[in-house]
């Protein structure tokens, strides 16, 4: 008889940082339950920083907790894994870009990590302990994409599998996670008006084609492969499900590279159109490529219903630009591709990275010089401003490395963020290139301010105010019900403990709170 395996997946955040649908670790539990090796009551998937993550990971008493990190979140994980290993007898995993950048790095508290592609690694480690067998090295060693600690103290990383064939990689299993942590209410832009719309998110394809030298994404998809477009036919099915059960208006896909082909854009318009979906539903947001860019895949972007295109520029100067994208894009393709996207009306977010290794002054002008003339373009919609970081595994982090501007021993995860809203940002810079304090929160702050330009554009666009403040009520009743969800959860699980709580006066006040919360539009 198999032994019933509990798995607990979080989703492990930097703390005060939102993120949206962990739909990585969706994967992995639709995965386990697609294949039949778990059934979904026995899987819970938990965002670290929603409320009483640690009282809903020690009810659920799990078998295994995993947890998908990324680098500046690598200290909350080993907090987060310390109190596990404390009061729980789980086995622990990490998952995820950064254990699979620097596996050599792997260490306690966590009993194994995961390279890659998690669905297959992890349905092995399931039936494994199912089977009521012992993961000891022998076992181990055996399963593709694992890194452990041998009993010896060194790091044995095992060899990596093959990547998921385009019609093995799962439909979604939406029923594990609740509503509200599927859904979000969003402030979107039509036709020059603000207004608000209902959204979720969803993958259509996975990998990349690129070998951009800072995306640490491209590390997980290291065999076979990496780029791989999902059917159509799978791809329409979560959006049908998402529109007629969650009765959504938006739709963020979240491919790295959306727009690669026209063909493929046509036949989603075409079965959009035959699902009378087509019109009713707008995509808010798609991560495109200038260089892909003409006239004919703007129009049918438009068709689509496409309102806004993100664009990684990142730097102004031909040397920088061509190192960061491995020489495939240039300067002349992104003023070229913008004014096509202004003339249906599709806003742009550009995206712009500084203090690049070996970046000097003439080469952040530059920058800014670009930055300056986006930012003044009729359709741009947001100047995303990013501190050049270095992720594990990154042709920035190997190069880092050589050039001796990163020191492991002394190394703090946490500044591995490349958004920073402060004014001076100097003291975490991973590559100053001989600038003085000074002279780098000059240059930040100069773009800065044409980030800020833009943004008070977009912000006195008509209705934005009034739809940004219905967003904010929507969303705080989206949170409230979720809220009074993980309070029934509890409830059931101890009900005792429930009803001797209700002795107590105060609880009192917190049931009518959440009780009018609830009615509340």
């Amino acid at each position: 008889m198999q032994k019933s395996i509990r798995l607990c997946l979080i989703d492990v955040k930097v703390p005060g940082s939102y993120g949206g649908t962990p739909l990585n670790l969706l994967s992995l539990g639709s995965y386990l339950v697609a294949n039949k090796i778990l059934d979904q009551r026995n899987i819970k998937i938990i965002n670290s920083n929603k409320p009483n993550t640690l009282e809903r990971v020690l009810q659920f008493k799990p078998d295994i907790i995993g947890m998908s990190v990324v680098t500046p979140a690598f200290p909350n994980a080993i907090k987060l894994a310390k109190f596990f290993k404390k009061h729980l007898s789980a086995l622990l995993v990490i998952g995820g870009h950064h254990i699979t950048g620097i596996p050599q790095l792997f260490s306690e508290p966590f009993d194994i990590g995961v390279m890659g592609e998690g669905e297959g690694a992890l349905a092995d480690i399931v039936e494994i302990l199912q089977k009521r067998n012992l993961l000891n090295e022998k076992t181990l060693s055996s399963i593709p994409n694992l890194v452990f600690r041998k009993r010896n103290g060194s790091v044995q990383i095992n060899p990596m599998r093959p990547l998921l064939a385009p019609d093995k990689i799962p439909s979604y299993t939406w029923s594990l996670l609740k509503p509200e942590e599927i859904v979000r209410y969003e402030t979107v832009v039509e036709n020059g008006v603000a207004r608000v719309a209902l959204g979720a998110s969803i993958f259509s394809s996975r990998g990349c084609p690129y070998q951009c030298a800072f995306c640490a994404r491209t590390i997980i998809w290291k065999i076979g492969s990496p780029f791989r477009l999902l059917p159509i036919n799978r791809v329409m099915q979560e959006i049908e499900y998402l529109y007629h059960h969650y009765h959504i208006t938006s739709l963020w896909i979240l491919d790295d590279t959306f727009a690669v082909s026209k063909e493929r854009i046509r036949q989603l318009i075409q079965a959009l159109r035959e699902k009378d979906i087509l019109g009713n539903i707008v995509f808010p947001q798609v991560f495109v490529r200038a260089n892909l860019i003409d006239e004919e895949f703007v129009l049918l972007l438009k068709q689509l219903g496409v309102l806004t295109v993100f664009i990684g520029i990142e730097s102004g100067s031909p040397k920088i630009l061509k190192y960061l994208k491995n020489g495939s894009l240039k300067i002349s393709q992104v003023k070229k591709a913008i004014p096509l996207f202004a003339k249906q009306n599709i806003r742009v977010i550009g995206s712009f990275m500084l203090f690049v290794s070996n970046e000097t002054k003439t080469d952040i002008d530059r920058t800014y010089a670009l930055g300056h003339w986006f930012s003044h373009q009729s359709n741009a919609f947001a100047l995303a401003m990013y501190v050049t970081v270095p992720f594990p595994g990154t042709k920035l982090w190997n190069d880092a490395i050589v050039n001796k501007n990163i020191n492991i021993s002394k190394i703090q995860w946490k500044n591995f963020i490349t958004y920073r809203s402060k004014k001076s940002i100097a003291d975490t810079v991973f590559f100053r290139n001989g600038l003085s304090n000074k002279q780098l929160d000059y240059y930040w702050n100069r773009m800065i301010d044409e980030t800020d330009y833009v943004t008070h554009i977009v912000h006195n666009l008509p209705n934005w105010r009034s739809s940004e403040q219905r967003v904010d009520v929507f969303n705080k009743h989206l949170d409230a019900k979720l809220e009074m969800r993980y309070r029934m959860e509890r409830i059931f699980h101890n009900p005792m403990r429930f009803f001797l709580k209700l002795s107590e006066a105060r609880v009192w006040k917190y049931v009518y709170r959440d009780i009018t919360r609830f009615l509340k539009k």
